[in-house]
């Protein structure tokens, strides 16, 4: 495998494709005993509609076993915020989409806060912010759920580490309580000046 990151020899991160979907479909249906519903299956993930241009996903391997422990996607999405200028529309691009890591995987990468900032910011986030900026990225976000239905059962978990991470300046919080598909959703920024030297 055309490994993009390797984890301590043990782990590794590359874009998933079509023949990573075997390992795929082993991971939505433990996903699925797991509760998390947004990473239940292939049209959960939306992977049809995430790929090319349109966004990546990537899918983190235990290499020995060949088990699929996280996937995370890149996704363009072109937004009007009104704290960036009304009617402008910025060439923006989300990352950390549907990241989420089976539970018996997750205090391999337990350090500091917990596995989420721990595997998504010293070895996701990089891999996508560098894709992100290659596409043309003038903008950089993280989206969280914050109210009504938490269909992943995780979000509102990753909502308060996300406010955690930006008090540390990895990210800001710019706008609360938008609809984005469906859900209202906190956005968090990226602080390129964090991020410069990791990527």
């Amino acid at each position: 495998m055309l490994w993009q990151k390797k984890i301590d020899n043990e782990y590794g991160i590359k874009e998933l494709d079509e023949y990573d979907y075997p390992a795929l479909k082993r991971y939505c249906i433990e996903c699925n005993l797991e509760g998390m519903v947004n990473n239940s299956s292939f049209d959960e993930l939306n992977i049809s509609s995430i790929h090319g241009d349109s966004g990546q996903y990537l899918c983190t391997y235990h290499i020995s076993s060949g088990t699929i422990v996280n996937v995370c996607a890149t996704q363009h999405l072109p937004i009007q915020l009104d704290c960036w200028g009304k009617d402008k529309v910025y060439e923006c691009y989300r990352i950390g989409v549907r990241n989420g890591t089976l539970k018996d995987w997750r205090q391999e990468f337990v350090k500091g806060l917990s596995w989420i900032p721990n595997l998504s910011l010293n070895h996701i986030y990089p891999i996508q912010i560098r894709w992100a900026l290659m596409k043309g990225a003038k903008k950089i976000i993280v989206t969280t759920n914050n109210k009504g239905v938490d269909s992943s059962g995780k979000m509102f978990k990753v909502d308060k580490i996300m406010s955690i991470l930006a008090k540390k300046k990895c990210f800001y919080h710019i706008v609360s309580d938008i609809n984005i598909f469906g859900a209202s959703q906190n956005v968090w920024e990226l602080n390129m000046e964090y991020w410069k030297n990791k990527i």
